[in-house]
């Protein structure tokens, strides 16, 4: 996709960073979100810079993205959404940086360690299916919506015993 010479690039940014994307109309992302990044990391750079929805970094590696989310020294969590949604408001704790969300996430890691989760295999398992026998009846889905997106967050509302009815409001 030839760059999108309209949208100016930051002048902090190197001119070989720069990869035109728009994550959220690239056709191959919304034809088939898995094969689309499979396409992407082929074609565009590990970490590269898109001046589309404000202007953001991508990153396409597992490697460099695992060492990026371990490394809060360079980067942070404050802001997560895109395009920057240039709010106040803060999630707790997934836009604090340490040292400010350990007394968070010591208190949610012995809800989720490993035995407490296997606990909860079964009832992971039933939600899981209720939302594969929605998808069966409907006869069709976009996968991250109805089931990648919304599989994490109705578990997340049963463990804080949410109404389920609620999803959409919540979410």
């Amino acid at each position: 996709m030839p760059l999108d010479t309209s949208i100016e690039r930051p002048k902090h940014v190197k001119a070989e960073l720069v990869f035109d994307l728009d994550i959220f109309l690239d056709q191959d992302l919304l034809k088939d979100p898995h094969k689309g990044y499979r396409a992407l990391q082929q074609k565009a750079p590990e970490i590269f810079y898109t001046c589309r929805n404000g202007g953001h970094w991508v990153v396409t590696r597992f490697d460099t993205m695992a060492s990026i989310l371990r490394d809060a020294e360079h980067f942070s969590s404050k802001e997560l959404t895109i395009p920057k949604s240039n709010s106040d408001n803060v999630m707790l704790p997934l836009n604090l940086d340490p040292p400010e969300h350990a007394g968070y996430r010591a208190a949610l890691m012995k809800h989720v360690n490993r035995k407490f989760v296997d606990a909860l295999e079964p009832e992971l398992r039933m939600r899981a299916n209720e939302l594969i026998n929605e998808v069966i009846t409907a006869g069709e889905c976009d996968f991250s919506e109805r089931l990648g997106a919304a599989f994490p967050v109705s578990v997340f509302m049963d463990f804080m015993a949410m109404p389920r009815e609620r999803f959409e409001e919540f979410r």
